[in-house]
């Protein structure tokens, strides 16, 4: 490893040519063995400042459409879980850095009232953003967490509303057009540490790869591609009984990248790319239903009735680490009393 204790293909002396010239060596029969190294662990104080500059410009188009670009910067610290040694967190000899957030968001909003008579109000919503981090914070096969170089997230955001006092509606749409993970240092290892006989056969962990690399944890946080959510509701009674629900749907788990390493895995928990701990759990394709039932008796009293997963579905949440399936059909009785 180079001073920060990252690897790069090229330093792969099976495969950079270094081993090609020596006498007596038959082509694809390279072999690999990590050095170890032993080294005591010592609590330190530490602490970080650093800025995070944020800026946006508006255009005003009339008084009822604008758009806007937003940049902002953001700083995470290493966790009390990141930072220290424990069953699950590895001792590293490197340091961690903060992760730097870069974000860019372009978005266009319209006030869709003017088209409407009354007190009827109605608006809608398009943004597309672009998260970049650099410094990722992530956790290999050992245990011990390190900085990895870069993930970037692009995305498209539709939202709506209408209200016209009597019924009431919102919907949101997120569509993942790109989760990508990059790491050098990730990539030369899994290609040296899985035989070079995938590395011959052209079955080659490229430098970047969608939602995490097999050996590290961010792979089982990936998010949907598509999400969306709808509400919808009514009043009644002069506006003391409030009726409402909402849909909640999101896509099936879909990563082409680890199907391709399930595929070429020879012998699971042993060899190979996947790594036991970090399979991600896989959800389906799935559509909650949740209903309420809100009822005022006097301005400081009411009582509300709402039923989550309303079709008793079997699911898993979305980037779940425990088999333990979703809560079925949970019905749930509150009363609020100001006084």
């Amino acid at each position: 490893p180079d001073s920060q204790g990252n690897y790069s293909l090229a330093d792969l002396a099976c495969v950079n040519g270094a081993v090609e010239n020596l006498e007596g060596y038959i082509a694809g029969s390279c072999n690999l063995a990590a050095i170890s190294q032993s080294a005591y662990a010592k609590a330190t104080k530490r602490k970080g400042h650093g800025w995070t500059p944020a800026f946006s410009v508006t255009v005003n188009f009339s008084d009822y459409s604008r758009a806007y670009l937003r940049y902002t910067e953001s700083l995470r610290y290493p966790s009390m879980f990141e930072s220290t040694l424990a069953f699950s967190a590895g001792f590293s000899q490197y340091e961690l850095k903060p992760e730097h957030g870069y974000n860019w968001e372009l978005g266009y909003v319209h006030d869709l009232s003017q088209f409407l008579s009354g007190d009827r109000q109605a608006d809608i919503k398009l943004a597309y953003y672009v998260n970049k981090t650099r410094d990722v914070i992530e956790r290999d096969n050992n245990f011990k967490f390190d900085n990895i170089e870069k993930q970037t997230i692009k995305g498209i955001e539709l939202s709506g509303r209408y209200d016209n006092g009597r019924f009431f509606t919102d919907l949101g749409l997120n569509y993942t057009l790109d989760n990508e993970v990059c790491d050098e240092s990730s990539a030369a290892l899994l290609n040296a540490s899985n035989g070079l006989a995938n590395y011959y056969a052209g079955y080659v962990v490229p430098n970047c790869v969608k939602y995490g690399f097999p050996n590290g944890y961010l792979l089982t946080m990936a998010t949907p591609d598509l999400s969306a959510n709808w509400s919808l509701g009514g009043r009644f009674l002069d506006r003391r009984l409030e009726l409402g629900g909402r849909l909640t749907y999101y896509d099936r788990y879909k990563n082409s990248d680890l199907d391709f390493y399930r595929a070429h895995t020879v012998r699971p928990f042993q060899s190979g790319w996947l790594y036991a701990y970090n399979i991600p759990y896989s959800w389906g394709e799935t559509l909650v239903v949740d209903a309420y039932a809100k009822y005022r008796w006097r301005d400081n009293l009411n009582t509300e009735l709402t039923v989550t997963n309303l079709t008793n579905q079997y699911y898993v949440d979305v980037a779940t680490r425990s088999a333990m399936a979703a809560p079925g059909r949970t019905i749930k009785l509150s009363v609020n009393y100001r006084f």
